[in-house]
């Protein structure tokens, strides 16, 4: 079987992710989607919670969805990706999708392989850190001045991460369509970014033209049920207490924090009456948003390096149709770590022993984050909410 596999957040889910799962499914037998679970690589909150992403996705030609578990799903590209990857290539996924900007596999992936030589690690070292961990990266690999798109950022990483794990998979890149990923506004093309669909959600303006019907009519009913869209300013009073009532000297061993800015992210909180006002006062060109937004997340939730360092050890189905589960009972027969319900997670460990002890933390960061992302629904839920829903099954 010729599996096709997608690294996503659908946040939410519109018509340019459409048009990569159409793609996608054109070239294999079947389509798996690791998708991100309550937290965006950008350290974002999830308008929608993963199981509704994971009906949009089914509907919109996927098989499988599995998740990408926290603290993957909120980290920086190179941890994203390779979680990703990493739970992809335990499946046997024959070809990587992936959208492109450029869609020229041939300079990505020699970026990719200057990402992983020696040279490159050196020449990184020298640049001036003070301007922030990614324009040294970005110097380093293209030269002064030049970046690359959003989509080709982490096109580079899934290569790296196909690299690093030394796997079958072909990668094969989509030119993207429509506007760039981070436009904020709206236009006449039916292909919006993500981040303008959901600023025009936040401003109260139709959407419905930019995502597909199935994916907007999944989108109402979450906001008619309370359950939409999920911010993290619904959490702010939350955030703002933990970091209010928190030693900076007690969240040095948290990834990402240690150099000073958990000094930073206690004293804005200090000083700020909402999470918006705390996340700018500590915001600088080292800093940038999406680094703080993941420095929250990261301290919130206990995370440590050697927490991403260990890398994924299970992944949750989300949901599956047909012909997912009859791939999920090929995969059950090679005893490959998925969970169906998070709450056989300790089943799974008597199963992989050798595993057990970090399967149980992944378990209790993924737990965390769901506690968590309960306060950032528009209507508060229980801690355990998602722990207890079961996959969407088609």
């Amino acid at each position: 079987m010729k599996i096709s596999g997608i690294i996503c957040e659908y946040n939410p889910l519109h018509n340019g992710h459409a048009y990569l799962l159409t793609e996608a499914k054109r070239r294999s037998d079947a389509v798996v989607c690791v998708m991100s679970g309550p937290f965006t690589q950008r350290g974002e909150v999830a308008i929608l919670d993963k199981f509704v992403r994971a009906r949009m996705a089914l509907v919109g030609g996927a098989d499988l969805v599995l998740e990408l578990p926290p603290p993957f799903c909120s980290s920086s590209a190179a941890y994203f990706a390779e979680a990703g990857v990493s739970i992809l290539s335990m499946l046997g996924t024959s070809t990587l999708v992936f959208g492109s900007e450029s869609g020229d596999l041939a300079r990505l992936s020699a970026l990719a392989d200057r990402v992983l030589s020696q040279a490159f690690a050196e020449q990184k070292e020298a640049v001036d850190l003070r301007e922030g961990s990614a324009t040294a990266h970005f110097a380093a690999l293209l030269g002064e001045g030049e970046r690359l798109q959003p989509n080709d950022i982490l096109a580079v990483e899934y290569l790296c991460a196909l690299k690093r794990l030394n796997t079958d998979m072909t990668a094969e890149p989509i030119v993207r369509v429509g506007d760039g990923f981070g436009e904020k506004a709206l236009g006449a093309s039916p292909f919006a970014s993500a981040t303008a669909i959901r600023k025009a959600l936040a401003e109260g303006e139709s959407v419905g033209a930019y995502m597909p019907d199935f994916a907007f009519s999944e989108l109402v009913a979450a906001r008619e049920r309370g359950e939409a869209p999920a911010t993290a300013k619904n959490a702010e009073r939350a955030i703002l207490g933990f970091f209010r009532l928190t030693a900076p000297e007690a969240l040095s061993h948290i990834a990402g924090l240690g150099s000073g800015l958990e000094h930073r992210l206690c004293a804005a909180a200090l000083e700020s009456r909402t999470l918006d006002e705390m996340t700018k006062k500590c915001a600088t060109k080292r800093y940038p948003d999406a680094t703080i937004r993941r420095a929250i997340l990261a301290a919130m939730l206990g995370v440590t390096w050697e927490d991403l360092d260990r890398g994924v050890t299970y992944t949750t189905v989300l949901g599956a149709n047909g012909t997912g589960r009859a791939l999920l009972a090929s995969l059950r027969k090679r005893n490959l770590p998925i969970l169906t319900k998070p709450s056989d997670t300790e089943a799974l460990c008597q199963k992989h022993p050798e595993s057990a002890e970090a399967m149980r933390r992944q378990a209790e960061l993924s737990a965390r984050a769901d506690a968590l992302y309960s306060l950032c629904l528009p209507k508060t839920a229980e801690a355990g909410k998602y722990l207890r829903t079961d996959a969407v099954m088609l």
